[in-house]
């Protein structure tokens, strides 16, 4: 993949210059090489680089079409067809009829050497209009056959101005890259990453020092196509990632940063070696051939740190698929074969969430597992260190419930069908037993009964005892027989059984309440009260 859009982008780069900056598509497609790095830790991103890498390809087709003086329409259906592909890849790979229109109007005919602005218009408009049908047909079908669009990911202009610059900072630089340089702080010495940086920009250097031998004569010093054909190619690639900024600053559901992950790789590159390519050139026709060095030198250390962080990136890569081998290993050792609907309740020993990458999402683990045992009845829950993020977590019930499992769609396990277990990243070991210390201090909550309360003396109803009850209080309320109390009760008494989580005490009939320090009286009603906890 990463050679498929590297290629791409030195197709397109080298057409667009007209093969007059070949140093310059040459360093394009290799920085692009390198720069394989960002914040997703598995593969789910190929399918969107491959889509900017079609876009790219429609460009280059078109871009070829008109260099043909519109006469090669083979160039032309091409485009179109893989504007298409890309579109239904991922439809926001819909910037192409933008970096059409401005080919169509500022791309002068090599031939000819003339240009006029009414019929560039022209032109441009009559080409675009072909992208823009394939486009609509396109959003017809889609809408036609996809389910209702919900309020949560429509399109809102009240949040550009408050999005835009945060987006188009991290098209220019991804906060992911600054993670990646503290990962590579913690993960390398400084003395290595000094030596790799150093060693890889003098072999880069070299590299093209080489191509630049082979480059063609500069142009002479009154000429301006090096920079429109830079200019160009700078606009060109914003043409095609703007749907993305569009999409991050006007959708609640994807915030800045989010969706430009999908095009970094090959519009981050292009973007530095344009602005590179742009001062230095100014400064050539200015000081002489010296320059270059200081041109040569910079590609190279763009290079090397391009190199130096996909080596991280690709450790932190190896460390996922260790991990997650471990763990489909110590799950079959287990479990060998599943020979009935299986729930897997995983407590991560020591591992906060964000440890396990694909444990982050909703319904990845389950995923996860589905694919280890080639089986869609089975689920998989990780348990991590610290509090419960989900607002309703794995749940510890009664023996009558269950456990309760966000990943198997919210609902209560039937205790037989869980398998719970432990993992601390090396071993998975099965759990016989349970108590409330097994998950203290991890993002589950065990709700099993620990105490029984007898209310007595009651002059109002149940409703009102529990109407602000504690995150403790089970929902199950249980009438009890006048066998259970001290003293004869009318019928008119309310005589109820709380199932609490967390009570550790014992209250003596008196008047007033005494309860755990962590939940309020209020939770059991009025202060005259009298009542009765007998721990289990």
């Amino acid at each position: 993949m990463d050679l498929f859009l590297a290629a791409s982008v030195y197709l397109l780069v080298d057409q667009i210059s007209r093969a007059r900056l070949p140093k310059f598509a040459f360093a394009c497609g290799m920085l692009v090489l390198f720069w394989n790095f960002s914040g997703y830790v598995e593969q789910i991103l190929w399918i969107p680089l491959i889509a900017f890498g079609l876009s790219i390809l429609s460009v280059y087709f078109y871009c070829r079409y008109l260099d043909s003086g519109r006469t090669k329409t083979d160039y032309f259906v091409i485009s179109l067809l893989l504007f298409f592909v890309a579109l239904a890849t991922y439809s926001i790979q819909c910037g192409v009829p933008i970096a059409v229109f401005l080919l169509g109007l500022f791309r002068r005919q090599e031939a000819t050497g003339g240009w006029r602005l009414s019929s560039a218009v022209r032109g441009a408009i009559k080409d675009t209009v072909f992208f823009g049908i394939l486009f609509v047909l396109f959003i017809q079908v889609w809408i036609t056959t996809s389910g209702p669009i919900s309020d949560f990911s429509r399109l809102n202009p009240g949040l550009f101005l408050n999005r835009f610059l945060r987006s188009i900072a991290n098209l220019v630089w991804h906060y992911d890259t600054s993670s990646l340089i503290g990962s590579l702080n913690r993960h390398w010495p400084l003395w290595l990453v000094v030596a790799s940086v150093g060693v890889s920009a003098i072999l880069f250097y070299c590299l093209f020092v080489a191509v630049a031998r082979k480059e063609a004569t500069p142009p002479t010093a009154g000429s301006s196509v090096p920079y429109l054909d830079l200019v160009l190619v700078l606009a060109v690639f914003c043409a095609l990632v703007a749907p993305t900024v569009v999409l991050e600053t006007t959708t609640a559901i994807w915030f800045p940063g989010s969706r430009s992950r999908m095009v970094q790789q090959g519009f981050q590159p292009v973007v530095y070696l344009s602005i590179l390519f742009l001062l230095t050139e100014y400064l050539f026709r200015r000081t002489g051939r010296g320059v270059e060095y200081v041109r040569n030198a910079s590609i190279a250390l763009l290079c090397a740190w391009a190199a130096v962080f996909g080596l991280e990136y690709n450790r932190a890569l190896a460390e996922q698929s260790m991990f997650e081998r471990k763990l489909e290993t110590g799950l079959k050792q287990i479990l060998p074969a599943l020979g009935k609907p299986t729930h897997f309740v995983v407590k991560m020993k020591g591992m906060r969430m964000g440890v396990w990458y694909s444990g982050v999402a909703v319904t990845m683990p389950s995923l996860f597992v589905e694919t280890a045992y080639n089986s869609n009845a089975v689920w998989l829950d990780p348990v991590y260190e610290g509090e419960p993020k989900a607002s309703k977590p794995v749940t510890f019930g009664s023996d009558q419930q269950g456990i309760y499992s966000p990943e198997s769609g919210g609902g209560w396990i039937p205790y037989q069908d869980v398998v719970l277990l432990e993992f601390d990243g090396q071993r998975v070991t099965r759990l016989t037993s349970i108590d409330r210390e097994t998950f203290s201090g991890y993002g589950a909550l065990y709700a099993r009964a620990c105490c029984r309360i007898l209310v007595t003396s009651l002059a109002y109803s149940l409703p009102e005892i529990f109407e602000n009850p504690a995150p403790c209080v089970c929902e199950e309320i249980i009438k009890f027989s006048p066998l259970f109390l001290k003293s004869p009760i009318s019928d008119k008494d309310i005589m109820a059984l709380a199932i609490w989580r967390c009570c550790n005490f014992v209250v003596e009939p008196k008047v007033g309440i005494e309860v755990c320090p962590t939940h309020p009286p209020a939770v059991l009603g009025r202060k005259d009260s009298a009542i009765s906890a007998i721990c289990r």
